[in-house]
């Protein structure tokens, strides 16, 4: 049996999605912007394939050459298996705060 190429690992991680967590205390709401459907922010996501955080880092958008601090990571979403999944039934998600 033969290994996967490098091109076929990537065409897979291509088709992947990508899990993104955020910090939200750290996002500056003044780069909010107003859009057709909703309020909106951009992000930014840069691939760090060597981080013990995650595949990518995640930055709101700033002005060129501006820091920006790191929000948070992402990485390629796996989904759990059916029995992994049934053990976690009835646990209690973090309640949203949706009024920012």
């Amino acid at each position: 049996m033969t290994s996967p190429s490098r091109s076929e690992t990537n065409n897979r991680k291509n088709k992947m999605p990508i899990s993104i967590n955020v910090n939200v205390d750290k996002v500056d709401r003044k780069r909010f912007f107003e859009g057709k459907k909703g309020r909106y922010m951009d992000l930014v996501l840069f691939e760090t394939p060597d981080s013990d955080y995650g595949d990518y880092m995640v930055k709101q958008r700033g002005e060129r050459g501006e820091k920006m601090p790191i929000l948070g990571n992402g990485k390629y979403f796996k989904p759990r298996d059916k029995k992994a999944a049934s053990k976690g039934e009835g646990e209690e998600r973090p309640a949203r705060n949706d009024d920012w």
